[in-house]
């Protein structure tokens, strides 16, 4: 008897891989179309808002908790936050010209 995988439960698996093509997707169209960045900023707000809840909405907050006690989350978040993350916007920023 085969099992029937559904859409949801599909993309879940391959959730990584997804988000990897929407971000190159979203580069692309930025350096193909950068005319079009001013009139769809306006959307930013709105996208990542509803991207937190469908992403908030598969976490139980039991497991969240729980999973937050626990030090290797903690200390990959905080990594992540203010290691990381600063030096990868660093990376993005021009660098001044000096003459």
């Amino acid at each position: 008897m085969s099992q029937t995988v559904t859409l949801p439960a599909r993309t879940e698996d391959h959730q990584i891989a997804i988000y990897l093509a929407a971000i190159g997707a979203g580069t692309l169209l930025g350096w193909a179309l950068p005319a079009q960045g001013a009139g769809l900023a306006i959307a930013i707000n709105p996208v990542l808002g509803a991207l937190l809840y469908v992403t908030f909405l598969q976490v139980p907050a039991a497991s969240l908790l729980r999973a937050l006690g626990q030090g290797r989350l903690l200390a990959a978040v905080l990594t992540v936050n203010f290691a990381v993350e600063p030096l990868a916007v660093g990376a993005m920023l021009p660098m001044p010209v000096r003459s």
